[in-house]
């Protein structure tokens, strides 16, 4: 039973349009010499129907044959 209104709130959750707009641009290039990464996304979703809050953290990396200097 649980199970069910689990699945039940995921879908609806899933089903309802939330309005979140972001836009991040991290270079001039389109291919920059640097990569994002890794990223972790982070909810604590309850069974109660309530907001959530979603953290999404990320790096700045040097791919291994770059450096800073170029």
């Amino acid at each position: 039973m649980i199970g069910r209104a689990l699945v039940a709130a995921a879908l609806l959750a899933v089903a309802m349009p939330a309005v979140a707009t972001a836009q991040v641009f991290v270079a001039s290039k389109s291919r920059p010499q640097f990569e994002v990464g890794p990223l972790f996304v982070r909810a604590n979703v309850t069974p109660a129907l309530r907001p959530v809050t979603v953290d999404i953290t990320w790096s700045v990396v040097v791919p291994g044959q770059r450096t800073l200097a170029g």
